[in-house]
């Protein structure tokens, strides 16, 4: 009896790991890209691999950590509209 019953619970385990390997390859977006691909936010189409960075917006548009969200002038300083130190991000 208790056999059947771990069976049981190995297969229902079994289930939800395919479900959640579907999921991840499944496009939810319609953005050409799933978690599988890298995408990083599969809600919202903006927002995935290859898109453009978004400067100011604390999202990470392109998916990519290393891309700079909040300093454009890439000096290594955040501008102070996000609570950073650079007065002048342009430059």
């Amino acid at each position: 009896m208790h056999l059947h019953l771990l069976l049981a619970l190995l297969a229902c385990s079994d289930d939800f790991k395919s479900d959640e390997a579907t999921a991840a390859a499944t496009d939810d977006d319609g953005d050409g890209f799933s978690e599988n691909d890298g995408d990083c936010d599969d809600e919202d189409n903006d927002v995935g691999p290859g898109a453009d960075e978004v400067f100011y917006n604390e999202v990470d548009d392109d998916c990519n950590e290393a891309t700079a969200d909040a300093d454009k002038d890439g000096d290594g300083y955040d501008a102070n509209n996000v609570r950073g130190d650079d007065c002048d991000d342009e430059n």
